[in-house]
């Protein structure tokens, strides 16, 4: 019956060097890995099936694998030689009128064919705009549009007769706040009766007087503006 000890632990046992010779050079490898050759210069030498000749400085040169069927032994080779023959580039080379002839039929047959990618196609996809484009449709105009509210955006305070009326009041008050006295910044113009209430007086420049933010604020909701907060009409909403 045979018996099998445990080995001895890794700090006791013995390092033993087993020499062995690279393949390609016959060099000796003092090592206990397992390697075939001594560089890698040698592993490529011994691997390549056969030596090539580079196409342009004919300089013998060891192919890496994946690459046994390669013209030259490195990029730099490959980038000169193809400089110095013209492979790839037409710079300074014109063109026959053959050559043009058939260049120009060729992309003649090719908008005539089908091969034009938006041929056959309607809509935005053919490129040409949509046939409302531009256009007004009276049946989802006016009241017969679901969001229809009565014709309410003509009362609209934005408007060239609203602005007006607001600058008349400004220059009249002196660009100052009729309750504070504050002077410039940023002002509103506060109808002295409701401007809902009162249709015929919305743009009377006696119905009006020049307010703070902070004034016309608590002259409508009866309480101390929040800090942090822009409320009213202003110049940026204006667009001035």
């Amino acid at each position: 019956m045979i018996t099998f000890t445990n080995p001895a632990p890794r700090s006791k046992r013995k390092h033993y060097v087993d020499i062995r010779y690279c393949d390609h050079c016959k060099t000796n490898l003092l090592t206990y890995k397992q390697v075939r050759f001594c560089s890698v210069e040698c592993q490529r030498k011994g691997t390549a099936h056969k030596n090539l000749i580079c196409k342009r400085c004919a300089r013998v040169f060891y192919p890496k694998s994946g690459h046994l069927k390669a013209q030259f032994c490195s990029g730099d080779c490959w980038h000169k030689y193809k400089t110095i023959n013209r492979i790839g580039l037409r710079t300074g080379i014109p063109h026959s009128e053959e050559d043009k002839l058939k260049m120009s039929q060729a992309q003649k047959k090719r908008y005539e064919s089908s091969s034009v990618w938006n041929k056959g196609l309607k809509g935005y996809k053919s490129g040409e705009q949509h046939w409302t484009w531009g256009k007004k449709r009276p049946e989802i105009s006016g009241n017969k549009n679901p969001r229809w509210k009565g014709g309410v955006a003509k009362d609209r305070r934005l408007n060239s007769e609203y602005t007006v009326w607001r600058t008349h009041v400004f220059s009249r008050d002196n660009y100052t706040c009729q309750i504070c006295d504050a002077y410039g910044g940023c002002l509103q113009a506060d109808h002295i009766k409701s401007y809902a209430d009162y249709p015929e007086l919305r743009y009377e420049v006696s119905n009006g007087r020049t307010l703070c933010m902070a004034c016309h604020y608590y002259v409508t909701f009866k309480r101390k503006m929040p800090e942090g907060i822009v409320w009213g009409i202003t110049n940026r909403r204006i667009g001035k």
